[in-house]
């Protein structure tokens, strides 16, 4: 859901601009004030989406330390990261690379939104692809051939600082305090990547949160998706902009949109995993189904969006707010059935590929100078696996 939600996001940006700038400017349909100003804005708020990918991943990569009270795994786990989300990455910019010599990105840029406009629009070679492809954006977070692969070095770097955390002080007596310093000294030093490198942190030790009524979940999942749509210019959050203001003036700088996404996404994750109605509602098979899908949709729908929704824009039929009502359906649907030829071709070969290289890593060796064996546990999958 959160995947979709970030097709969703982009597709509004391209086509309603209005409801994520606010600025009166760029209003299509009368519509779009009201909504603007309704507490749904979640169902297209994209960065709220991302907070929630990493807050799971924290969740599900600390799963079996918590449960077994282990380090073995951590091993195991780190050894695959590369290879399960560097394989999907390089098939993604791959494709872009792809899209791009066979010509489906508009040659002629002239009327498209900006934010169409200037996607995939400079020269794209081969030999930038392997470089990203390979490392580039898992490394150093290079975006030239899909703008969503920010993530993936938050995703990475993320993922591995979280396995140190545990190994060095997740069995310590008063583990909860060292989380809870990490968090803090990440948000007051790192800006807002220090604040998506804290949700690794805090999805893990939400193992340690349950909740004492089964109706609390619920409560909070709603207070959750109405904060993941925080925008300041709706009059649907005029209490959370009072309250980032009263707080700013103590001295207290923080990214308020970045800041209440991430809180929406803790109490979205920590409701979600709760025994009671949310939890059950995800263990649907629609659900189940897309979430399987759901690595290769985020990874893939911008081309989608580039090529298909921009043709869609400028020479779709029916007019104003109906076309792009049409063109974004069109990109939604056209993604999956790109994501689900991906996951079969790219994703779930590479968790596949990934659980072999960390067994065979994890393989009994004798050591070089004492002849001791290094082993390895189970590890848990994360970010689409």
């Amino acid at each position: 859901m959160a995947a979709l939600t970030v097709v969703i996001s982009h597709c509004v940006l391209c086509f309603f601009p209005y409801l994520h700038t606010g600025d009166a400017a760029n209003i299509v349909s009368g519509w779009e004030t009201t909504f603007f100003n309704s507490p749904f804005l979640v169902i297209y708020s994209g960065g709220f989406s991302v907070a929630v990918f990493f807050v799971i991943s924290g969740y599900v990569l600390s799963r079996q330390f918590f449960q077994f009270n282990s380090t073995e795994f951590i091993r195991k786990a780190a050894a695959k990261r590369y290879v399960r989300l560097g394989m999907p990455v390089f098939g993604a910019v791959m494709l872009c690379y792809g899209f791009s010599r066979l010509g489906l990105y508009p040659a002629e840029r002239v009327g498209l939104p900006k934010f169409l406009a200037e996607s995939y629009a400079h020269p794209l070679t081969l030999g930038d692809a392997m470089i990203d492809g390979l490392f580039g954006a898992m490394v150093f977070g290079h975006r030239t051939f899909d703008y969503v692969l920010w993530t993936i070095q938050i995703e990475f770097f993320g993922s591995l600082g979280l396995f140190a955390f545990l190994a060095l002080v997740g069995k310590a007596r008063g583990s909860c305090i060292y989380a809870a310093l990490a968090v803090v000294a990440l948000v007051a030093t790192c800006g807002d990547d220090g604040m998506f490198f804290s949700l690794f942190i805090v999805g893990a030790y939400l193992h340690l949160w349950a909740s004492p009524l089964r109706f609390i979940p619920f409560v909070v999942g709603i207070v959750a998706l109405w904060l993941g749509g925080y925008h300041w210019n709706s009059a649907a959050y005029a209490g959370p902009v009072w309250l980032a203001n009263l707080i700013q003036s103590y001295g207290v700088p923080l990214n308020w949109p970045v800041f209440f996404n991430a809180a929406g996404a803790i109490m979205l994750t920590w409701s979600a995993v709760q025994p009671g109605l949310i939890s059950n509602v995800l263990k649907s098979r629609v659900l189940v189904w897309l979430g399987e899908k759901s690595f290769s949709l985020y990874l893939t729908h911008s081309f989608v969006l580039t090529s298909i929704g921009a043709f869609l824009f400028l020479r779709g039929p029916l007019d104003g707010s109906a076309r792009y009502f049409l063109a974004s359906v069109v990109v939604i649907g056209m993604s999956v059935l790109l994501s689900m030829l991906f996951t079969y071709l790219i994703d779930a070969p590479a968790i596949q590929a990934a659980n072999n290289f960390a067994r065979w890593s994890a393989e009994k060796q004798p050591s070089m100078t004492t002849g001791m064996t290094l082993t390895a546990g189970t590890a848990s999958a994360a970010f689409g696996s």
